[in-house]
């Protein structure tokens, strides 16, 4: 385009008032629009043309956008638990199957061989368990006996013992008085001698009786009867001889009296010896009650042994059976078999894997945080979710779990996202999700391209329309924003025209008109 002199002229002018009123920068956007200088009056700026919305009242939500893959939570590989063969695989991809359902089947010939001999092995220490709680029990048996055997024992002794020491006192004191020549006192004694031997007589031969009944019973052994029998006899040797003491005393001492009665004390003097004898038997038979104690507490420990081992044999039975029982692989969950990975005849190592199964309606999102947004994202905030496969379709969900670890490589947390409604979501597929941080009501907004961001520093700035048509630019605090919107927490009030279109180079000052 062709300019004129005046008309250039009238550009310079332009240019030199500029530079009066404001800086280098306004020079450079007067003189960059020489067709805005008037026509007529050289004296007036030309009116630049500008949109205006106004500031309005309303919500803004912050977001947060992240990606991910969709994934199933019950996605499993299955396989035998031990290494072996594989003999049937029941199932293919895309095939639909139930929880429990046999899907495929290892060799079970080394199971089976495996059970057969831990049954055995099951059933003998069963039979050693019986052996040994028999065992307890004659133990047990053996220990009453022996202590029925101290008691009885115990008692019928010392009756001996006693009545044998008494035969000797009495024995003796018939000597002395056959010796002495009797007296009414010694009479009397000797009769109280006699009957006191009848009484110990008496007394041992119930004893007898009762010891008698016993050995019928065989709850006592032939050496205690047979001392029982002494002991009666001793006691009934030590009457007589009493009786005999006594009559001596009535007819008188003799020789033959003396010699009688010297006899009858040494008889008495050999019966008291056996009682004493027989006595201490009492204390060999406490040391069979002691064996029998010992026998008793080393069966009692032979019956815990047996019944650990039976226990082991057991456990040993039940996992050659659940050996056997996971050679027939079952389905853990209901799904569809993703993919078949092993077939018939081939030879697994233990862990090995032979179908992978999916759950499809059982999914939900795994997406990369990153780590400056990790503080904003909290459990149960709501999500919308796109994925390409439905792209006209928003899935509802909301933020289960933030995996509290960060990732080393990305600096990024993993963030699951459950569904409100999954049944048409697929696992592997890719996922877009926003994240809905916080929400501000009842809060200024400005259409998103009124607002001028500064490159050097993070002061935002808005130009406003006064009612006579001069542009102001305001220095502004935002908030929250999306695509669209801003929200200004300083500078703007409600209701105020704010520039949209048409503020480049625009100053504080320049009239503008509103275009539609």
């Amino acid at each position: 385009m062709t300019m004129t002199i005046p008309n250039l002229r009238l550009v310079l002018r332009g240019c030199t008032l500029a530079i009066s009123a404001s800086t280098i920068l306004t020079i450079t956007y007067g003189c960059a629009r020489p067709q805005a200088a008037p026509s007529n009056d050289s004296g007036k700026k030309a009116l630049i043309a500008v949109s205006v919305r106004k500031a309005r009242i309303g919500a803004l939500s912050r977001t947060v956008d992240i990606s991910g893959s969709i994934t199933a939570l019950n996605d499993v590989m299955i396989g035998p638990r031990s290494a072996g063969k594989v003999v049937a695989v029941h199932v293919r991809e895309g095939d639909r199957v139930q929880q429990g359902q046999i899907v495929a089947i290892m060799e079970l010939t080394d199971y089976q061989t495996q059970v057969n001999a831990a049954l055995a092995g099951l059933r003998t220490a069963q039979t050693r368990l019986a052996q040994a709680e028999a065992q307890e029990s004659q133990a047990e048996n053996l220990l009453k006996q022996a202590r029925v055997n101290v008691e009885v024992l115990d008692t019928s002794t010392l009756a001996a013992l006693e009545a044998a020491r008494a035969s000797v006192a009495s024995a003796d004191q018939a000597l002395q008085a056959i010796k002495a020549g009797a007296r009414p006192q010694e009479r009397q004694q000797a009769e109280q001698q006699v009957r006191a031997a009848r009484a110990s007589r008496d007394k041992l031969k119930t004893d007898l009786g009762r010891i008698k009944d016993l050995y019928k019973e065989q709850a006592v052994s032939s050496s205690q009867l047979d001392q029982a029998e002494a002991a009666y006899e001793a006691a009934d040797a030590s009457y007589r001889a009493a009786q005999e003491a006594l009559s001596l005393m009535l007819e008188g001492a003799r020789s033959e009296d003396v010699k009688r009665a010297e006899l009858a004390v040494e008889q008495a003097r050999q019966g008291l010896r056996k009682a004493e004898a027989d006595r201490s038997q009492v204390d060999v038979r406490r040391t069979d009650v002691a064996n029998a104690q010992l026998a008793l507490k080393s069966a009692r420990d032979g019956v815990v042994v047996a019944f650990e081992g039976s226990r082991q044999a057991k456990a040993t039975l039940d996992l050659a059976r659940n050996a056997l029982n996971d050679a027939q692989i079952r389905a853990p969950v209901s799904g569809v078999v993703a993919a078949r990975l092993a077939e018939p005849g081939q030879q697994l190592g233990s862990g090995g894997q032979i179908l992978r199964i999916v759950t499809p309606g059982t999914v939900d999102l795994e997406a990369n945080l990153p780590e400056s947004e990790y503080p904003a994202v909290k459990t149960g905030q709501t999500v919308d979710v796109t994925v390409e496969a439905f792209p006209d379709r928003v899935f509802k969900g909301r933020v289960s779990q933030i995996y509290p670890v960060a990732s080393s490589a990305a600096r990024s947390f993993t963030v699951r996202i459950v569904f409100n409604d999954n049944k048409d979501l697929r696992p592997e597929m890719y996922a877009r999700a926003r994240i809905v941080v916080g929400t501000h009501t009842n809060t200024t907004l400005v259409p998103k391209d009124a607002v001028i961001f500064s490159n050097q520093s993070n002061q935002a700035v808005v130009f406003v329309v006064s009612s006579d048509g001069v542009a102001q630019e305001r220095k502004i605090r935002v908030g929250y924003m999306d695509a669209e919107s801003v929200e200004i927490l300083e500078g703007i009030k409600p209701g105020e025209s704010v520039i949209v279109a048409g503020q480049s180079g625009l100053q504080t000052g320049d009239r503008v008109t509103i275009s539609r």
